[in-house]
Parts: structure tokens; C-alpha cells; sequence
């Protein structure tokens, strides 16, 4: 701010000591009337006698301001004195906010298009590489409706440049012809969900049953949660261990009264019992699967010795 001095024509109060100021006076821009002692720095109280600031009423020389409220633009580091603009935290001159690469001075309330950090205007921000975010001056590559250096535009698998030979996209990235196979085969991996817990099967870690694939650790016994890795029963649609089927489901020998495992024999009366354990009640031969077995008073006879 600026003051002159001024011949007092007539009686006007001096805004400091609020006396009248007789004579010559010190005039402020804002049309404030000051003695000469009276203009003052509010920190250092040394008279203001060149460039003095005023915020909010009260008037520092440029020492106490900038000590005090200054603010120095992050781009050229000199002190902002006027306009000033604040952007992601930082001061700048309004004409030092520029485009990264046009130069061309971003205002308030353009789009501003961030890259590796760098503020870039609207215009340059669209014609960014997808990959390496730098701004595309030369020819260039569109796919997936996204722009490409040409040298930037690479296999996400091996690497290798791709340019314009053929390529698959999967998950939003590019794949040489060579890798294709991988990928497919990848892409058939995420299509196979576990029956269990409804998320894709990896390579390698699939097993099928009753029609459904599972992951290893979900295909589990419903009764003890134990991890089914070899053999297993199946019942209503309910997966067992072999403990856990015969305790609930298993049939038991009615001879020697334990679980019936595998191939058994089942008479008339629903009496179940191991192929050893059954025999006749004369001879005591074994029967085998296949052979005819006679019942008389419930009791099993081969068909020699049918006949009392």
C-alpha cells in the first residue's frame, strides 16, 4: 500500500490516536488520514515511511508481513504479494500455475490432469501414454480405448513390444500371440468357481466330484470338516469321511456286529453281514456273491444242506 502526503484543508481525524490532524497529514490509498507518528508497523512500531502492508485493518512493514502472513509461490519461491492461488496445499503465483508440458497457465476452475505428480491442463492431460504417463508428442497406439507410445504398448506377460501384431486383452492388459495359450488358459482357471466358497480355482488346485469342481482345502467331510483327499461317501447331497458315514449311515454286521466296509450280504430280512461272516449253519462254508442262500427259522443254509 502507499500513502502521500497531503496539505490538511480542513479538520480530519487521524484514524491511529483519533486527535485532529493540523497541517500535513499521511493520506492511505483507502482515502485513511494519519500524522506522520502515527503511521506505524503494528509488530515493530517503526514508522512506515515507504511499501507498508495492511491486513485487516492493521499496517506492517515488509519485514514483519512476510515474517508474519507471508506465503512464497512453490514454483518460483518468491513471496506472493497480490493474487495468489491455492492448489493441493501449495501457494502459487496465479501465473506461475502452469502446464507441465504446454506451459500455458492453468486458471481457476480448469480441469487439472495429474501425472506422476505433474499438474497438466486438460488438453495435454488427454493425449497421455497409458502406460508411462507422459504426454504423447509423436505416433502413437489406441487400444482398449486408451493411447500408447508406440515403444510403450508391450506384452504384460513377457515384455515384448508389441506394436500391430496380434494380441489378446484379458483384465485390461495386452498379451503376445506367444502367451496367448498362458492366458487362456488362465482365463479357463477364473472361469472354474469352487462349488464351496463360489471364488476361482487355480491351476492345480481343482478337484472334481458329484459334477462340481472344488478347491482342495473346501472339499471337506459336513460332519467333521476334515479335508476329503481320498476316498469319500456322498448321501443326499452331503459329502462324508468314512468315520463320520458309518457312524450316521454305515450298516452293521449282524454276526460279529461291526461296520460293514465295501461288499456285503443281505438277507430277506434285512439283516446285513460281511461276506465272511455269514455261513451256513450246517457246514459252515462261507458264501460268496452270487451264491443262493437258504433261510430256515432265519437262519442261513447252503443248498446242500437246505433240507433238515
Amino acid at each position: 500500500m502507499k500513502w502521500i502526503v497531503v496539505a490538511v484543508e480542513f479538520t480530519q481525524k487521524c484514524q491511529k490516536c483519533h486527535t485532529d490532524v493540523d497541517g500535513d497529514g499521511l493520506k492511505l490509498e483507502n482515502g485513511k488520514m494519519f500524522h506522520n507518528h502515527c503511521l506505524t508497523c503494528a509488530e515493530c512500531s517503526k514508522s512506515l515511511d515507504g511499501a507498508f502492508y495492511d491486513r485487516d485493518g492493521s499496517y506492517y512493514c515488509p519485514a514483519d508481513y512476510v515474517r508474519k502472513f507471508g506465503k512464497y509461490c512453490a514454483k518460483c519461491k518468491l513471496l506472493i504479494d497480490n493474487e495468489g492461488i491455492l492448489v493441493s496445499g501449495q501457494d502459487f503465483h496465479a501465473s506461475c500455475f502452469t502446464c507441465t508440458h504446454c506451459s500455458n497457465v492453468i486458471k481457476p476452475g480448469d480441469t487439472i490432469v495429474y501425472k506422476n505428480g505433474a499438474p497438466l491442463c486438460s488438453h495435454c492431460g488427454s493425449q497421455c501414454c497409458s502406460s508411462c504417463d507422459l504426454v504423447i508428442t509423436s505416433d502413437y497406439l489406441t487400444a482398449f480405448d486408451r493411447k500408447f507410445h508406440s515403444t510403450c504398448f508391450r506384452c504384460a506377460e513377457c515384455g515384448c513390444a508389441l506394436g500391430t501384431n496380434k494380441f489378446v486383452e484379458f483384465n485390461g492388459k495386452p498379451f503376445c500371440e506367444a502367451d496367448i495359450p498362458k492366458v487362456q488358459q488362465a482365463h479357463h482357471d477364473a472361469d472354474t468357481d469352487c462349488a464351496c466358497c463360489r471364488r476361482p480355482i487355480g491351476q492345480n488346485e481343482a478337484i472334481k466330484a458329484l459334477d462340481q469342481h472344488f478347491h482342495s482345502s473346501c472339499f471337506r467331510c459336513d460332519v467333521c470338516k476334515c479335508e476329503l483327499s481320498g476316498s469319500f461317501y456322498e448321501r443326499n447331497g452331503k459329502n462324508y469321511c468314512e468315520r463320520d458315514y458309518q457312524s450316521n449311515h454305515g450298516v452293521s454286521c449282524s454276526h460279529c456286529n461291526l461296520q460293514i466296509n465295501g461288499v456285503y450280504l443281505q438277507l430277506e430280512d434285512n439283516k446285513s453281514f460281511h461276506t465272511g461272516c455269514i455261513r451256513c449253519q450246517t457246514c459252515q462254508s462261507p458264501f460268496s456273491e452270487g451264491d443262493k442262500i437258504y433261510l430256515r427259522e432265519q437262519k442261513p443254509y447252503c443248498e446242500a444242506h437246505q433240507r433238515a
